[in-house]
């Protein structure tokens, strides 16, 4: 048995358009790693162009979510981004006092 969770989600309803297909969605390819010292302008190529493929076959297979969920995992994913972005500022009391 494989330690790798399955997540099973609906997909949207198909009222209007052609059914919808579902979509299998697996993340186990391991990245190939360099030491960044010796990070060439190709392997930053390569990475860049990697990242942006897989991404567009991740957004293809969430294509399949009903969109409040699609919405509601974009919200997630935002705020997870987004506290990683936040930076701390002083208050106007503690700009006076230094």
């Amino acid at each position: 048995m494989s330690d790798t969770p399955v997540f099973t989600v609906s997909k949207a309803d198909s009222i209007g358009r052609e059914p919808t297909a579902g979509a299998v969605l697996n993340i186990t390819a391991d990245l190939p790693r360099t030491d960044t010292a010796h990070e060439t302008e190709a392997w930053r190529a390569f990475a860049k162009d990697r990242y942006e493929a897989e991404a567009q076959r991740v957004v293809a297979a969430l294509s399949a979510l009903p969109g409040g969920t699609l919405d509601a995992v974009l919200i997630f994913l935002l705020q997870q981004r987004a506290s990683l972005l936040r930076v701390p500022h002083r208050s106007s009391s503690a700009k006076e006092t230094s």
